[in-house]
This record gives C-alpha cells, structure tokens and sequence, in this order.
C-alpha cells in the first residue's frame, strides 16, 4: 500500500464522537417516539430519532474520505440484492455509566441480521473490525433505578409506541456543530446533517452547510412557549369502533350554539406508582364520572395513565356521554402511549381543538381548548361577535417548600398571561387540581417550622383574594353562597368550632374521611382537609354558576341508589352547573348589591388569627373542650338509642319493631357555635301524629332512666309539645316534627329550594321544621364555617358581657346573630374571595354601627332573592331568617331595645378601630374595675349597675310550696317585661329604659335561691332609666310602672297573692344594695313536673287518644261516641280555634256579627273583626292563637267565649254549662 493510502486509512481508523453514521427514519415516523424523547431523552433536540450503524464515526476533517470510501460498496451484493427494511419492534434496556438507556431495537430475526450486516459492511470499507455483537437500537428515554416502578413504567410506554419500521434507501452523515443561536458557550452542540448516501443507485448528497435536523433551536423553542403548537384531538368513531383522530375549525360558524347551561367537572383520578399498576380502582372510578352526580358536558381528568385511559375509553358508557377526547387509547396500534406517566386527558360532548401549554417544567403542561360550536355573546359585555369558550385545564406542582410555592405561582401565571394575551376577550374556564394548600393549620405549621418564608406564607393566604383580583370567580364559592353546596357531605354536622381551621370547608383532598388520602399524607400538618379542586370563570362568561357539588365520595355519604366504593382515589370529584341568568336574575344581582352593601374593613393585624381568636374564646369559657364535645355526643347517643330512632344520613329501618324516627341536632349545637352552658336542641322527625310520638317517647325514655336520662317537664306552647329533658346532667330540649313525606326523603329533601310543593305543609309543620331547614341551609352556604363559629361565638360572648343576650326580652339571640352574620360572611366573600376572621368581626360591628334599623330590613339577600316583605309598624327591629313560616325573628325587639343594641354595636366599633386590639382586650375592655369593691358581678353587669342614676327595680317574691308554679310565674312576667319597656317609651317619652336580661338577687340570698331544698324564691329584675329631656317629670314614669305593677298583680291566671308577690319601684344607684346575678338554673328544674304537668288551656286541637303500654307500644285508639243533644260538656274549655271555626262555618251564625279580642305584644289589649282576623301563619297580620282573650258579639255587646273566666256560650264547654246555640 502507497504510504498516502496507508496515512489515509489511518485518519479513517481515527474515531470521533463529533460525527456518526447513522439510519434516521421519514419524518412522519418521528411523533410517537419524539413525544416521549421531548421529555425523557436528554438528547432530544441534539440529536434526531437515530439507529447509528458507526458511532463513533471519523474526524470532522476526514468525512470526505469516508463517505467516499462507503461509497465504493456494492450495497446490492452485500445486503443480497434486496432493499434493507428497518423494523423496530421491541422495547429493552441497557445499562450505562450514569443511567440505563431505554430503547427500540429490531426483533431477533432476519431483521436484525440485515442491520448487522450493514454495520460491518460499512466497518470493513473503513478498515475496522467487524462488531458481531452490534445491536442496532433507536434511544428513546433514560432511567435511574432499573427496580423501580417509574422505569418500569417508562420501559412499557415505549412498548406502547409500536413499530417504528421503514425502507432503508439512505444513510445519514451527522455532524456535531456549534448551534449558533445559544449564547452559552458551554451549551451542547447539535448534531447536524452533513449529507446523505443513497444505496441504490449510490450517490453523494453533501449539503453546502451542515442543516439542523429540528427547526426548534432555543429561540424558536421560547417562541413556541409563547405559541403553543396544535394537538391531535381525538373522537369516538362507531361505524369504525375505534377512536380517530379529527380536526376541528376554530373558525368555522356550522352548527354553533349558545348554550343556556352547561356542566363542567373536574376529577384527579390518583395516579398509580407501583408496578404492576393495581387496577381494582379503575370500575369505581368509571362509575364515579357516569354516575348522577358526576356526568358532566366537559370534565378535566388528571393524573391519568396509559393503563387508566385505555380502560376508561373502552367504557361504552364513557364513549357515549364523552365522545371528543384529548387523547386517544394508547393501547390503540396508530395512536400510542401519553406523553407524561401523569397526564391530564379532558372529556367533551362538543368537539374542541386544543394546544398544550408548557409550563415551569417540561413534564408541566396546561391544555387550552377552544370549543368553536360554543359560543358566548352579550352585548352588556360590549362582544359585537360570538366568541368561542376557552377551557384551560391545570395540575399545578405538588409541595409545600418554597421552591414548589414558587412553581406553583409561576405555572399559574403562565396559564393566565397567556390566557389574557392570547383570548383576552373570550369567556374562559379554568379547571383541575391546583395543589394551594388552603388549610390554615397546614399553612402555619409551614410557616412555624420554616419550609416556606413568609412571602410565600402571604402568596398562600391570599390565593383566592389574588384570582378575585384577576377578575376569576370561584364557582364553589358563588354558588355555595346562593343555593348552597349540594354534596351529602354538607350533612355531617360537626358539634364545635375546634373542628375545622381556616380554609378547610369544601374539601376535596381530606385525609380525615378519605382512606386513600389518609394513606399518602400520614399524619402531620398535611394530614388537614384542601380544597386544592377548583373551577373558575372569568367575568366574560355568560352562564353563571349555579349549582355545586362533590362526586365520588363514600358510600355512607351518598344517596342510596349511588352506592360508590370508597377507594376510587384520593380526591372528590367537583363539578359545577353554569346557568343563563334570565333577566329577573340579573336584576335581583343588582337589587342584592343596593340591599347589602356590606364593605370589607380589614381587621387589624394586632388581632391575629383564628387559633388567636379560639385562644381568647377558650379562656372566656366560649369555646367547647374536648370533653364538653365527647359528654354531648354520648347524651345524643343515648338519646338515639332510647327513642330507637336514626341519626342524619343513616338508613331507616324497616324492622316493624316501631314507627321510623329521625333524629337532629338543631340549635347552637347543630351549628356548632354552642357553649358549654348551652341546652342541646333536637328535633325528632317522624310520620306518626305528635300525641302518639309524645306518649311513646315518654314510656320509652322512663325504660332509659338507668343509662342517665331524665324526663324534667313536657312544655306544651303555641309552637307545640316539647321534653325537657336532663341526660347525664346536660339539658336537652326534645322537639318533634310528624311528616311522613320529610321522613322519607330526609336528609336530601333540604337540598330543594323553599319553593318546592314537597314543602306545601301545614303551617305547624313547617314551624317545626324551620330550625332543621334553616340550619342546613346555613351550613350548605356558608364559605367557611370554621370563621363564621368563631365570630358567632365572639359577638355571642360580646352580647352576653354587655347584657343585649336575651331574645325573650327583645335584645339579640342565637338566630339574630346568625341573621345578622351570615350576610356579611357570604358578601365579603363575593367581593374579595377570602377574607380572615377578624375581617368579618371588624366589618360586621362597621356595618350594622352605620346600619338605619328604623327603615332598613336585615336578611339574606342570597336567599330572599325576591323579597316582598313588608315592615309594619309594630316591628321596631326586622331581622328577617331564611324558611317560613314566621319570617322576622325579632318579634319581641322594642325601640328600647333596638337603641341598646345599636349604642353597643358603635362603642364596639370604635374599639375595634383603637390601635393594638387584640380579642382579649375587646372582649375585657367591658371588664374595668368597678367601683363596687370585689364583687362577684360580671363586669357587664358590673358597668350597667352604675351606668343609671335611677333603675326600675322589679321585685319577686314566691314562698308557695310548687316549684313548678314558682317557675311559671317568674316566667310570665319575665314575657311580660318586653310590655314594660314599649309602654315607657309610649307613656313617659322623655325616657328610655335599658333592661338588663338576668335576675338580680341579695348577696344573702344566693344560696338560699339556688338550693333545691326550697321553692322560696326572691328577686329582682332591673331597668336603667335615662332621662332624654327635662321637659317630662318622673310622674308619667311612676304611673307607667304603677299600671304595670296593677296588670301583673290583676292577672288571676299567673299571680296569686297568697304565695306570690312582685313590686315594680324607682330606686336610687346608691339605693341598689349589694346586688349579685342570679345564676341559679332553678327555671330548668323539674320542679316535681312530668308528663302530665300540662294546662288545660292548651291550644293545640285535640287528637285522638293514643294508648301506650308498658313497653311502649302504641296500641289502636279508643274512639269516644259522639254524643248528642244539649247535655252538660266537660270541664275543659273548647280552644279558640274552635269557637272561630264555629262562628265563621256555621249558618246559623253571623260572623260579621263578632269581635276577637286579643292581646297586643306592645300596646296590651285590642280588638279586631273576626272577619279581618288572618289564620294564615305566613300572612304578616298572623297574630298566634294563643293571644285570643275572648269573643263577643257587636250587636249586643255580649261575650261568648272568654278565657280568664272560662266561659264558653258557643258549645257549652268550661263554666257555661249549656251551650247557645243548640246541638254542636
């Protein structure tokens, strides 16, 4: 060999990395394996998908040689005169030094001999050794640990790419070049085509410059980020039982609709990690999404896999609800595997295009969907053209670091820069998994121990007050707010305000009633409820949201005919009904605006947190200890189990054992803002009439007596029969509703609005039902009900401290702090999306301080979207509650009364306002020392007692031996104080009294009051008189109390003088005397009363007699014969409602001829025609039956029917002996 040739074989001998001979499939063939290269393989965009037949190659500067030297070979001969066919087929693995390399390589077979031989026919035309051991492969992606799940799962998505097979009629030359569009200098070269050898024929094809193989170079790849490329969009073909792929025209304007609903969901479906994938989930989760409460127009799926969507798109069901997909089927052969292991896929009923939004990472990704056949168009929103809907789905980074905050933030961002820039003016959806912690504790405890700063402690904070700012609405929250959030699990009803923090309501992620998310957090501050599910809207959306709800929860929480495992994933699904408001709608959105104009008055920061506001309750003794919460459980416990009867949600027993029974937890405790000195209100539901339920009930909790339950009294009132009762030394209030058709649909019959005819009950059964249906109403609409428990409490703490807890005396009660409350949570929420407790507490005592509660209505207007109420002017304060049929729950206010309350709100006002408050100073600021020397006052009572120069003192005295009469009769005249402050106001105008709501005793005598030896019994009750003018002496004062004092002591009914005395003075302050609160709970006693303790005057008409037997038992009743002619009646006395029936059905009677006599809340006696007299509990003049004095007759002046003296000239009943008018 010539010495030139030899040095010329020696530089081909001479490998370099800087060049290769390569196969490089069409380009039609790169997608499927560049899907998974773009984001597994660190080579993608440095080299094209390749099988290298020599690598290393030659020197750059010896390429010409070479290719000249393999362009010498008989292809035709070598290969056996046939074109080479590349066919690679099978997934495999090899190791190297850093990783594995995970790769396609052609089968064992006659395949791989022809690409092996072309390997070594190339090798010998360079002089090298033949390699029979070549294995020709194409790089596809790289792992770590070769054992775990995650390689294991990339090695089977490059199973799922299929064949990648082509003629070969060419080889590549590549070589390494600097890209010239990076400014790193250490930034990797690109491999680029140098040239091309055809076989056959064989031909050079050298390129002037060297080409990249991808157009993406980092400029057009930033650019690309900006302009997200097309995606393949895939539906559900039937003629070819198959997905395709199709293409959809944004701009095409067939078949557009504009929708007046449509539904949208959003469910994380928790992807696998172990390998093999368990895919025992995958049914529930198939029925969670076709389910009732889970079908959907458009649903936003994430952390989906490839073994997941194939089983999911083979669902015939599926196919049929959802027949436009971003993917397709990656067991499919001409569709493939998903790009990522955790993907997010959408579902549509309408066809769509869609791009991929990439985001902080290359494996993050948004799809954005326009769907052109739905279309938005309101000239309000100053559109001249339809413009298409835009649905953005996300699933922000996951962590609770800084770094994962920050990406969180950023991805966000992206999503709406490129939102706001690219479909400025489009309505937009943006649904999925957000992964914001919004858990108070979980966000604090971060804080405390230093995995996030406090910037992004703040970013996390003031998350949903940052989307309101950016012009999204919350669809949870706009809907919870109106209608309520309709998932059953609304229904559990938490007992206390330690149950929840912040940002806990409305969970989706809640690993204390979810197993599967229980078992990934463990436990620690990421073992707390987030609601990390959401789906917003921007305000270019014409539908509203309307109706929200959960999905996929367990069985035990769902309605009985959707009985849903409870290991589907770890999330509930969400999902939210958008509506067309109709022109009504929008008008009464602009009406609710004017009527609660409630403004956000940021609480100062001295005032801290929620946990601070607990800290504060808890030390006032206004917050319930854990203890507190197990005794009240067990007393309900108890009580369930000896009235045999059901707590909320579970299933009614059909074991003919006895009648079905319900029982709920109504009240404070029901809402969860009680004490631990409060009774516990329930009311029992059930289909049998309220004589039986009470016979029944007594019998079978007397058999209970042992366990710790005692019967102290049965109440017998206008709204009807109640037990008081003592379980375990709790008190409990016993109420009862009889409605077959509640019964049998409870609870979800609270989800229907008022308006439903499954509501078209008697009055006395929706008055009874009004607590159970204002309280759930209520927890479904309130945005966080840990805040609102804690402000309930702190105003309810307030209003003790400074005397206005009293509703019998016309000051506030629990429902008037809820009235009052709720409208200020739900509209701080609309404006701001978030806001801290002590922002409703400060914007509360703000608003109702500038409140006009002579003219304004408080209310709802959430709720009383239509409100026709009309205030008479008997109603000096209107505090409106939610369900029929009394809707004012301030009936006893007084003008007194509503001035107390309204001169406290505006001190506390101001207090809030001082600089440094903190909830112990507010609450103590009422506490300063008083100059009465160590008394054991509460100093509220404390400050009253020296507020006055002069006080009504109402003096008590009982020395009868009955407890119960004792009780009664201080009762009575403590309803009857709500009189004495309007008749003050009436008949002395130059005063105003101010009562304080709770008996004052001698210091002496506590002890003797308090002790149930004696039924002795001596007080007083208090009223700070303030002289407004010195125009008006104290003698119309003196005689207003003296006419009091004659009223009471003239009433034969509840006043006997031989066991009972009461005195109504003005007294001096420095004739007060030592004065303590009495704080004996005597009222609550039995007094020796049970069952049977019940007046003869009482107003519910009577039943049918209902016969108990000792084992309680109901037997059939005992029908009375009628009985006829004029014979003497009974003793008792004929109800009012049966002498008005009388007079208006009978036609031997007048009824225009008659006169009720009754008696007014304010001004004592009245009369009004029989014929203007309204029976209708929900018409504004409904006066109660009980307030009917007597009946007389207009043309001689006659009384007929009278209570006090018992007389009855209508049937004969009571005194009268004999009717008037004949046979009844």
């Amino acid at each position: 060999m010539a010495p030139a040739d030899q040095t010329a074989m020696s530089a081909l001998l001479t490998s370099s990395t800087d060049t290769a001979l390569c196969l490089i499939p069409p380009k039609h063939l790169w997608e499927p394996v560049d899907r998974l290269r773009s984001l597994y393989d660190k080579a993608y965009n440095r080299w094209p998908p390749h099988v290298n037949l020599v690598y290393p190659f030659v020197q750059p500067d010896c390429l010409e040689r070479a290719v000249e030297a393999i362009a010498q070979i008989d292809y035709g001969r070598e290969l056996g005169h046939s074109t080479p066919f590349a066919a690679l087929t099978e997934p495999d693995v090899f190791a190297q030094k850093n990783n594995n390399t995970i790769h396609l390589r052609p089968r064992n077979g006659k395949n791989l001999e022809t690409l092996r031989r072309l390997s070594n026919t190339l090798q010998r035309a360079l002089g090298r050794p033949e390699d029979n051991n070549f294995k020709p492969h194409m790089t596809v992606a790289q792992s770590q640990d070769r054992n775990s799940a995650s390689h294991l799962y990339l090695v089977d998505k490059v199973r799922s790419i299929g064949e990648i097979s082509w003629d070969v009629t060419e080889l590549a030359i590549l070589i390494r070049d600097k890209d010239e569009s990076s400014t790193d200098p250490t930034a990797p070269r690109l491999m680029k085509l140098w040239g091309r050898v055809s076989l056959n024929p064989v031909q050079i094809n050298r390129l002037p410059i060297p080409e990249m193989m991808y157009s993406q170079n980092e400029e057009a790849q930033s650019s690309a980020l900006l302009r997200p490329a097309p995606q393949t969009s895939y539906r559900f073909c039937s003629s070819e039982d198959k997905w395709v792929s199709y293409s959809c025209s944004t701009t095409s304007t067939s078949e557009q609709s504009t929708l007046d609903r449509l539904i949208v969901a959003s469910y994380n479906v928790l992807g696998e990690f172990e390998w093999p994938p368990n895919q025992d989930r995958y049914p529930n989760i198939v029925e969670n999404l076709i389910s009732e409460r889970g079908r959907a127009d458009i649903i936003a799926l994430q952390e989906v896999t490839d073994h997941f969507l194939q089983f999911l798109l083979a669902d015939e069901r599926i196919r049929s609800q959802y027949p436009f997909s971003t993917h397709g089927p990656p067991d499919q052969l001409d569709i493939g595997p998903l790009p990522n292991h955790l993907n997010i896929v959408i579902l549509s009923k309408f066809e769509f295009q869609w791009n991929n939004l990439l985001l902080s990472r290359k494996h993050k990704g948004s799809p954005i969907l326009t769907f052109p056949s739905v279309r938005e168009s309101d000239s309000e929103l100053g559109n001249s053209q339809a413009l298409p809907l835009i649905f953005a789905a996300c699933h922000l980074s996951h962590g609770l670091v800084d770094g994962a905050v920050a990406s969180k933030k950023n991805e966000l961002q992206r999503i709406l820069n490129y939102l706001t820039n690219t479909y400025q003016s489009h309505p937009w959806i943006i649904a999925g998994d957000f992964n914001i912690p919004t858990s108070s504790y979980t966000i604090e405890t971060a804080r405390q121990r230093r995995f996030i700063s406090s910037q992004s402690y703040h970013y996390l904070r003031d998350f949903t007050f940052k989307l309101t700012e950016s012009g999204l609405q919350d669809s949870w929250i706009a809907s919870r707010i109106q209608s309520g959030e309709s998932s059953t699990q609304s229904w559990r009803l938490e007992p206390t305000a330690n149950e929840l923090f912040e940002g806990e309501e409305g969970a989706t992620f809640d690993p204390q009633s979810n197993s599967l998310a229980a078992k990934l957090v463990g436990s620690g501050m990421n073992n707390r409820p987030q609601r990390y599910d959401r789906i917003l809207v921007n305000s270019h959306f014409r539908l509203r949201p309307s109706l929200f709800n959960m999905f996929g929860l367990p069985s035990t929480q769902v309605q009985a005919d959707e009985q849903i495992d409870a290991g589907a994933s770890d999330h509930w699904g969400v999902r939210c009904l958008f509506q067309a408001p109709s022109q009504e709608e929008k008008s009464q959105e602009n009406a609710r605006e004017k009527a609660m104009d409630v403004k956000l008055e940021r609480g100062p920061s001295s005032l801290g947190g929620l946990e601070d506001l607990k800290r504060c309750l808890q030390k006032h003794q206004f917050l319930p200890t854990q203890a507190n919460v197990t005794e009240r459980q067990h007393a309900i416990n108890l009580l369930q189990t000896a009235l045999q009867c059901q707590a909320v949600g579970q299933d009614l027993p059909d074991d003919g054992k006895g009648p079905q029974l319900t029982l709920v937890p109504v009240g404070s405790f029901g809402l969860g803002v009680w004490t631990e000195s409060s009774d516990v209100d329930v009311l029992c539901i059930g289909g049998i009439s309220s004589k039986l339920f009470f016979k029944l009930a007594i019998s079978r909790l007397r058999k209970a007596e042992p366990s710790g339950i005692t019967i102290l009294r049965r109440v017998r009132a206008s709204s009807g029969t109640m037990l008081l009762l003592d379980i375990c030394g709790i008190k409990f209030d016993l109420h009862y509703c009889g409605s077959l058709s509640i019964l049998e649909q409870f609870p979800e019959i609270m989800k229907r609005p008022p308006t439903d005819p499954a509501f078209a009950l008697p009055p006395q059964t929706l008055s009874k039902l009004k607590p159970v249906r204002d309280l759930f109403y209520i927890r479904r609409s309130i945005p966080d009900m840990s805040q609102y428990r804690a402000a309930h409490l702190l105003i309810k703490a307030w209003a003790k401290s400074r005397g206005l807890y009293g509703a019998k005396f016309g000051l506030l009660g629990g429902i008037n702090i809820a009235v009052t409350l709720v409208p200020v949570c739900k509209a701080l929420v609309e404006k701001v999306g978030s806001v801290s407790v002590a922002d409703i507490v400060v914007s509360y005592f703000h608003h109702y301080a500038q409140f006009d509660w002579k003219t304004q209505v408080v209310f709802d207007p959430f709720f009383h979207k239509n409100l026709t109420y009309r205030r008479s002017s008997t109603e000096p304060l209107c505090l409106l509650g939610w369900h029929p049929p009394v809707l004012n729950t301030a009936l006893n206010a007084s003008m007194p009364t509503v001035k107390t309350i309204q001169a406290e709100i505006s001190r506390s006002c101001e207090l809030l306002s001082s600089p440094n408050i903190t909830w112990d100073k507010f609450l103590d600021s009422f506490m300063g020392p008083s100059s009465l020397g160590e008394s054991d006052l509460d100093p509220g009572a404390a400050d009253f007692l020296e507020a006055f120069k002069v006080y009504a003192r109402l003096d008590i005295s009982y020395w009868g031996s009955s407890s119960r009469k004792r009780n009664d009769f201080i009762g009575w005249l403590e309803s009857r104080c709500v009189m004495l402050l309007v008749e003050v106001g009436r008949k002395a105008p130059g005063f105003t009294a101010r009562i304080w709501p709770q008996r004052f005793v001698d210091g002496g005598a506590i002890k003797a009051s308090s002790s149930e030896e004696t039924s002795d019994y001596n007080g007083c009750y208090l009223l700070g008189i303030e002289r407004e003018s010195r125009d008006h002496s104290e003698g119309a004062l003196q005689a207003t109390l003296a006419q009091f004092e004659e009223r009471i002591r003239g009433d034969a009914r509840h006043f006997d003088a031989n066991t009972s005395w009461m005195a109504a003075t003005l007294v001096k302050c420095t004739e007060l005397g030592d004065l303590q609160l009495d704080k004996s709970l005597f009222l609550e006693d039995n007094g020796g009363a049970a069952d049977d303790d019940i007046s003869s005057d009482d107003e519910e008409s009577d039943e049918d007699e209902e016969i108990v037997d000792a084992d309680g038992v109901a037997k059939l009743p005992i029908r009375q014969q009628p009985q006829h002619g004029l014979g003497l009646s009974t003793a008792k006395l004929r109800t009012a409602v049966d002498v008005m029936n009388r007079l208006r059905w009978d036609s031997n009677m007048d009824s225009d001829d008659y006169i009720v006599g009754y008696e007014d809340r304010f001004t004592g006696p009245c009369e009004k025609s029989l014929e203007m007299w309204k029976t209708d509990q929900t018409d504004e003049e409904f006066i109660p039956q009980h307030r009917i004095l007597y009946f007389k007759r207009r043309s001689d002046n006659e009384v007929v029917w009278e209570r006090r003296t018992r007389i009855d000239k209508i049937f004969g009943s009571g005194a009268s002996g004999q009717p008037e008018f004949g046979d009844e």
